[in-house]
Formats: C-alpha cells, sequence, structure tokens
C-alpha cells in the first residue's frame, strides 16, 4: 500500500497518434515499468452501435 504515481513516457507515431510506448509506476515497494512494443488499431463493427430492438430512437 502507499502513494503511486505514473508516468507516461517515450511517445511514439503508430498510424499518426502519438502514444506512450512507456508507462512508469512508481510505488513504495520499486518502480513497475510497462513498454509498449505494438499498436494496431481495428475498426469497429457499426452493428455494435445499434440500439437493441424494442429502443426507440
Amino acid at each position: 500500500m502507499g502513494e503511486q504515481k505514473s508516468m507516461f513516457r517515450d511517445y511514439k507515431a503508430f498510424e499518426g497518434k502519438q502514444i506512450p510506448t512507456k508507462l512508469v509506476r512508481s510505488t513504495p515497494q520499486g518502480d513497475v515499468i510497462l513498454t509498449t512494443a505494438e499498436v494496431t488499431f481495428t475498426p469497429l463493427d457499426p452493428s455494435l452501435f445499434k440500439a437493441p430492438d424494442g429502443i426507440a430512437k
């Protein structure tokens, strides 16, 4: 337990979007570093946004 801080670092361009590739989480027990090597943006299926039957628009 204790205070934790997160720092986003090393921004790189993936498909024209700047994404942090390193997350450093500082904890009382020590730092945890998460590194992102690859980012893929997959278009969502438009049917995911369709209102369920019986709901008025």
